[in-house]
């Protein structure tokens, strides 16, 4: 019996790059523009502060979780 090798962590994220292509593709009809007026790292700046904001928010809640966690169980 042949034992299932587990995904690496290098083909989730090429995996996800890739479904995030997909589903960019579908929504817009096309591969990603490179030809037009974009402002690529106006955009990418405004992503990544965006998810500082979601990755703070999230930090946040995880203390929290823990910190009541810690309260009620000691």
């Amino acid at each position: 019996m042949e034992k299932k090798e587990k995904k690496g962590v290098n083909q989730e994220i090429k995996e996800l790059i890739s479904n995030r292509l997909d589903i960019g593709q579908k929504k817009y009809k096309q591969d990603v523009p490179v030809n037009d007026q974009r402002e690529y790292t106006q955009e990418a700046l405004e992503e990544l502060l965006d998810a500082c904001v979601y990755l703070s928010a999230e930090i946040l809640r995880i203390k929290r979780l823990k910190k009541d966690a810690t309260r009620i169980h000691g």
